[in-house]
């Protein structure tokens, strides 16, 4: 592999990383707000022992900001909880 090939899988390793922490944040914010009660305990501890962090670096989302979003969301309680959620995803499918 000439050194123009590992540059682009790297590059493309990067994207790949980004796409991947991207879901990871978004299905954890979907699990604050599910049914069962052991996804929303473990979606909480998520974020609040930052585990979020490093899958936001690497989706280029603001960790604070999300961290920020989700505790504010998680003060409603149902169709505005709902509607939190939805505008966290939103937000975070717009970066």
């Amino acid at each position: 592999m000439g050194s123009g090939q590992g540059e682009a899988a790297i590059r493309n390793y990067g994207a790949l990383n980004g796409t991947i922490g991207g879901r990871i944040v978004r299905r954890a914010v979907e699990d604050l707000f599910s049914k069962k009660e052991a996804e929303r305990v473990s979606a909480l501890l998520f974020f609040n022992e930052g585990g979020h962090e490093s899958f936001c670096k690497a989706a280029g989302f603001d960790s604070d900001e999300v961290l920020d979003m989700v505790y504010e969301a998680v003060q409603h309680e149902d169709i505005r909880r709902e509607k939190a959620a939805r505008n966290i995803v939103r937000f975070l499918v717009g970066n």
